[in-house]
């Protein structure tokens, strides 16, 4: 497996009152190819030249870690997991940053905090 680097960006934006659709951050967020058909027929969210991106919220960490190591390797890239919080201290992200560093996983991991209402 390849050796893994965990990055932490933390923006501090006023938390939304009302959850944002995953798309929002997608949009946001994706600096690549959005909605991309990989060769197996799945569909990745975010690719980008070196990496295949998934978005999720904190609480479904273990179903994004899963999708990007997935994707991943049908894409024949990096999986990146950006995960959005709801705080600097976020349960969820803790618990996928202790379970990709733990097992020397090959993936990326950033938080996003959760996007204003009104963009």
């Amino acid at each position: 497996m390849q050796k893994i680097t965990a990055l932490l960006f933390l923006f501090f934006l006023l938390p939304s009152v009302s959850a944002q659709p995953l798309s929002d951050y997608v949009a946001y967020g994706c600096k690549g190819d959005t909605d991309v058909e990989l060769p197996d027929g799945s569909v990745a969210e975010c690719v980008m030249e070196e990496y295949v991106v998934v978005f999720d919220y904190s609480s479904r960490w273990v179903d994004a870690i899963d999708r990007a190591l997935r994707l991943g390797e049908v894409a024949n890239r990096i999986g990146a997991v950006v995960l959005i919080v709801n705080s600097g201290q976020d349960r969820g992200y803790e618990m996928a940053q202790k379970m990709i560093y733990g097992y020397a996983m090959p993936l990326e991991l950033v938080a996003l905090p959760r996007l204003p209402a009104s963009i």
